[in-house]
């Protein structure tokens, strides 16, 4: 990591953050992402396995819809992922602008969305971390978990199959882009709306 300049802190989240990162060498800004590895952030990688964390990185990279990881690096307790950095605007900004996506721009989104989502899959990866705050413009972006997006299996720590939390967070995200508002509260069962889906799935 010697070869990187600290720019300045992007984000903090409660399992990590993102910097923006300078290249020494030449003149391109790139942005890291800090995994602390005790949390449950990164139950799909052993981090502290290089050949498969090397696995993990050939198969979530290769699509237009998701960012490109450049390098990594981690010790025994944080994870350090370097990816391209976009500077663009979160999807959820620009939903927040409008209200609502037409039906054919959520169409448009949606697609890349799911094709970003259905190319993971098919390589035994799940995101597990899908919300318009994650997804810009151009690029999809790994972030943290939004609660209003965590399916409710994850949300009660029970066994669950990552892709299915995948879905569920692509159907969040679907919904909002249409109406313009999330389709619930709050991921709790003290909200009725949210038990309501829980029930129908």
């Amino acid at each position: 990591m010697d070869k990187y300049l600290v720019l300045k802190p992007l984000t903090n989240a409660i399992y990590g953050g993102q910097i923006l990162l300078g290249e020494k060498d030449i003149s391109k800004n790139l942005c890291i992402r800090l995994l602390l590895l005790e949390s449950n952030c990164v139950v799909e990688v052993d981090a502290n396995n290089e050949l498969t964390l090397n696995l993990y990185i050939i198969k979530a990279s290769g699509h237009i819809n998701i960012c490109k990881l450049i390098d990594y690096s981690n010790n025994q307790t944080i994870l350090f992922l370097v990816f391209e950095y976009y500077p663009n605007t979160e999807l959820l900004t620009s939903l927040q602008k409008v209200k609502a996506f037409g039906k054919f721009q959520t169409k448009e989104f949606l697609n890349q969305i799911a094709n970003a989502i259905h190319f993971l899959h098919q390589r035994n990866v799940a995101h597990r971390d899908i919300s318009l705050e994650n997804i810009l413009l151009e690029k999809m972006n790994i972030q943290l978990q939004k609660k209003v997006y965590i399916a409710p299996k994850a949300l009660k720590n029970q066994e669950y199959a990552s892709i299915s939390i995948d879905m569920w967070s692509l159907g969040v995200v679907l919904f909002t882009m249409h109406i313009g508002k999330y389709p619930f509260r709050e991921a709790n069962e003290s909200d009725p709306r949210f038990t309501v889906y829980c029930r129908r799935g």
